[in-house]
């Protein structure tokens, strides 16, 4: 301790579980505080009183108590914050939005990305969340980067991404991680914390409607739902609109298209990495300029393939389809099948 007759302080020391501060009582100055990423520190002023008075070290001890005991509620709070966001978030695949790609990801304290990244597919956009802890100023979560793949049934299954091992660019692969910060103020509640994390992952039970791309909706509604169902419900959709599209049947005076360019798809690189294989149906309208419009996922192969298979179908021409000699507009399924030699 050290003091004047205009100034009297009392400098204290120590650890908490956020980190070490320092407690400073000022009889001089105005009352603040300041809050640094290694250390807290607080700081005390009193209006100016006599050096004989605050040579009463139990009023100091007291002050000090009382400070500290606000500071292990702090902690105790934020371990309670962390507690609950790990039993939430911990060992579990969830699906960033936006579908950004890359190995350490940014985003502001509201969830959102500070600087821009490039996308992939949703299929390709899983992280399985291995650590996370709550620091003063930023979020900090650890995980694995996984992709959603689905058996020919159409159940949903994740699967590890791997890159070559860095030091050789080849096999063992390793499997991919990534670090993503989120920035958040120290004051934030529970509430606060949950609606950024909210904004940067797709919960748990939410519905992917309104996320995926418009090609995916139809498959994501139902994907129990039979593929006849699903085309009947295009057919009639376009009716509603005025335009008619047939089903090829024999023997109704129809013939179907016949594909004239079916360029070959190109694989997604983490499919390739793992060397997974799949076929994804593809339901599309074949136009009567035999144009190909409207595909659709049907049946998914996942891991960035159905992107893939859509993309490449689009470039797609037929012969079109013929009713009784004129070229009409049918609906049809496709098979794009990805294999590795």
């Amino acid at each position: 301790m050290s003091g004047s007759d205009d100034l009297f302080r009392a400098r204290f020391v120590g650890e908490t579980g956020w980190g070490s501060f320092a407690v400073s009582f000022d009889f001089k100055g105005e009352q603040k505080t300041e809050t640094h990423r290694s250390r807290t520190e607080l700081v005390y002023s009193l209006p100016r009183m006599s050096r004989r008075l605050f040579s009463n070290q139990r009023l100091v001890r007291f002050v000090l108590v009382g400070v500290l005991s606000q500071l292990s509620l702090l902690a105790q709070d934020r371990a309670q914050i962390e507690h609950q966001l790990r039993a939430e978030y911990l060992h579990k695949n969830r699906l960033l939005r936006g579908f950004c790609n890359g190995s350490e990801l940014k985003y502001d304290h509201d969830g959102t990305l500070a600087d821009p990244c490039p996308v992939q597919a949703w299929t390709l956009s899983f992280v399985e969340i291995n650590s996370l802890s709550l620091g003063t100023d930023r979020i900090n979560i650890e995980g694995v980067r996984t992709a959603s793949r689905f058996d020919p049934q159409g159940r949903q299954h994740f699967s590890y991404r791997e890159i070559p091992d860095p030091s050789t660019g080849r096999r063992p692969y390793q499997k991919e991680h990534v670090s993503l910060v989120i920035s958040r103020d120290p004051d934030n509640s529970l509430d606060q914390i949950e609606t950024s994390l909210s904004n940067l992952f797709v919960a748990e039970h939410e519905s992917l409607l309104p996320v995926v791309p418009a090609f995916w909706r139809e498959y994501i509604k139902d994907p129990a739902a039979d593929s006849e169902t699903r085309q009947q419900a295009d057919i009639q959709a376009k009716l509603r609109s005025g335009k008619t599209v047939y089903v090829f049947k024999p023997g109704k005076g129809l013939t179907p298209p016949k594909a004239i360019e079916t360029p070959e798809p190109t694989y997604s690189e983490p499919a390739r990495l793992v060397r997974y294989q799949g076929t994804t149906r593809i339901r599309l309208i074949v136009d009567s300029d035999g144009s190909v419009h409207e595909p659709q996922i049907d049946r998914p192969a996942g891991f960035g393939l159905d992107e893939r298979a859509i993309d490449t179908v689009g470039r797609w021409r037929f012969q079109p389809a013929t009713k009784d000699g004129v070229p009409v507009a049918i609906s049809i399924f496709v098979e794009v099948s990805f294999r590795t030699y």
